[in-house]
């Protein structure tokens, strides 16, 4: 049973470390919470010298406390990501703790459902406010399910649910305190035995609980800016769900997107669900039917929604686990067996290929020259590692040699060796495409042999997930953004493009640098431009 946990830990912790912020989410996370270190500002989440009101602040705040505490020896990037790390030990427990008492010896079952599906796999190791968010839902699901199994336990089931809808709010906003409630508000109409006082203890402790999480930083924000505060609650929470704002700040909504993607992106969880809930329509246990509410709920308002992404399911899947777990359990034994059979051959064989592709980039390559020009779409093949890799060769072999060993919850085991092995060995090769670091040196290192090596750099356009990467990495500028050429007022002017895109600017400004990250699927770069280059002929050869 230890090894199982140590295991569990392993996943988790895996691809957490010794990689910078990568885009999309986690390059704007990353700039608010340096913004929050550089300038000990607590109220406005700021991103590379302009506020950013898309999500309130607590997975900020929670990862400036760890950089000031972990940092060193860790670096403020792995510091900052390790957040998701202690969230996500938030979220195991309270899983675990809630399947148990709806069916003891079930909690481990849950635990490898919930972590082996497709979402959590990708997500739990992101430094982003979702995280947060599924900790809030598994403690509030966990309260709402200790409160109808022991309804005279109503203070503490108050206290945990006002706690994880507050964590939930002050994490991303209105939309999973409003499943909750609405879940909640259902649930009581069609059990008249919760219409009780206990129930309405239950909703004052959980009010009374949450206040602070509601409140505080809302009026906070609110006093110092008016403005801002529209931003946050109009465009940001109301105008997504609505549809008024989403043109300006996207993610729309496709029709009957998230009809569809639950069975992706929350597999096996959602189908074993579905299967469950289909397969016990006339006899359906009533302690499962808050799950089965929260999941029907959250569905229909993220079907609703003018916004979506995926990832805004995260929150659900703790519900969908819990209904996932008897199906999986009231499979007859004989199909779990050839189950595992089957799947573990299928593992083994990728997580094997995965070593061999990390052979052929590490040492000489000796694949076909066929695969190593697919491989060379996704990794760049001449990139050399200078470290022996040897704590990642480790944990590697061990998470192999342990699928080679396990006889049950061979999906998990799998699917977590799969993620350890691409985020401990192959993650020098990933992060080097995907991170800005080589990027912005390169430029750095062009700059440096200037004449304008020790002036200022106007920056535009660069979006939210550049500009803090900049501001980051670029230690030696003082950066200025500004919002139209014209205002510029320093000699070199840093931006984002596409490739072919064509940029007409005043013939006082020259390009003089351009580049992208390695095998940039986007096709997204920088240019690097000059003011009146007439007066420094070295540059009239064009760019760098």
């Amino acid at each position: 049973m230890i090894l199982r946990y140590f295991f569990l830990l392993l996943f988790l912790l895996a691809g957490i470390i010794a990689h910078d912020p990568w885009k999309q989410d986690e390059a704007y996370v990353f700039g608010i919470i340096n913004h929050f270190l550089e300038y000990h500002s607590w109220l406005i989440p700021v991103n590379a010298g302009q506020p950013f009101l898309e999500k309130p602040p607590l997975y900020y705040w929670s990862a400036v406390l760890l950089c000031k505490l972990l940092s060193p020896p860790f670096s403020l990037v792995d510091a900052a990501r390790l957040t998701s790390f202690c969230y996500m030990l938030m979220s195991c427990f309270c899983l675990y703790h809630t399947a148990e008492m709806i069916r003891k010896t079930s909690g481990f079952t849950a635990l490898t459902l919930f972590l082996g599906t497709l979402g959590v796999v990708r997500h739990s190791h992101d430094m982003f406010n979702d995280v947060a968010l599924v900790a809030g839902s598994c403690l509030a699901l966990y309260a709402m399910m200790l409160f109808l199994t022991e309804q005279e336990r109503w203070k503490k089931s108050g206290l945990l649910l006002g706690l994880g809808l507050g964590i939930a709010f002050l994490s991303k906003g209105f939309l999973v305190p409003l499943i909750y409630c609405m879940s909640g508000f259902i649930l009581v109409m069609l059990r008249p035995e919760l219409r009780q006082k206990n129930t309405l203890y239950l909703i004052g402790f959980a009010l009374l609980a949450a206040s602070p999480f509601l409140f505080i930083w809302e009026t906070a924000l609110y006093l110092e800016s008016p403005a801002l505060f529209k931003v946050w609650l109009i465009d940001n929470n109301i105008g997504r769900f609505l549809g008024f704002s989403v043109a300006k700040l996207g993610a729309d909504n496709k029709p009957f997107y998230m009809l569809y993607t639950p069975f992706w992106f929350a597999f096996p969880v959602f189908p074993l669900a579905l299967y469950y809930s289909v397969r016990s329509v006339k006899s359906f246990p009533a302690i499962l039917l808050f799950p089965l509410l929260l999941s029907i709920t959250g569905v229909f308002l993220l079907n609703m929604a003018a916004s979506a992404r995926a990832l805004y399911l995260l929150p659900l899947i703790p519900a969908f686990t819990l209904l996932a777990v008897p199906a999986l359990e009231d499979l007859p034994q004989k199909y779990g067996m050839v189950a595992n059979r089957l799947m573990k051959p299928v593992f083994m064989t990728i997580a094997s290929g995965f070593w061999l592709l990390w052979l052929n980039l590490r040492f000489a390559p000796f694949l076909p020259a066929f695969m190593m020009k697919l491989i060379g779409t996704q990794l760049p093949l001449d990139f050399v590692v200078t470290s022996w890799q040897l704590p990642e060769i480790i944990v590697s072999a061990f998470a192999l040699f342990y699928v080679y060993k396990s006889k049950k919850d061979l999906w998990f085991v799998g699917i977590a060796c799969l993620w350890i092995t691409y985020s401990t060995l192959l993650m020098p090769w990933l992060d080097v495409t995907k991170s800005y670091r080589p990027l912005i040196a390169d430029m750095n290192d062009f700059i440096a042999h200037s004449p304008y090596k020790d002036d200022c750099l106007n920056n535009i356009r660069l979006g939210e997930t550049i500009a803090p990467m900049l501001e980051y990495f670029d230690t030696r500028h003082a950066f200025r953004p500004i919002e139209v050429v014209e205002n510029a007022s320093c000699n070199l002017l840093v931006m984002s493009t596409m490739r072919n895109e064509r940029i007409d600017f005043s013939p006082h400004w020259k390009l003089v640098w351009r580049g992208s990250r390695l095998l940039d699927a986007k096709d997204e770069e920088m240019r690097l431009f000059l003011f009146s280059p007439q007066e420094h002929p070295m540059y009239n050869q064009g760019w760098h």
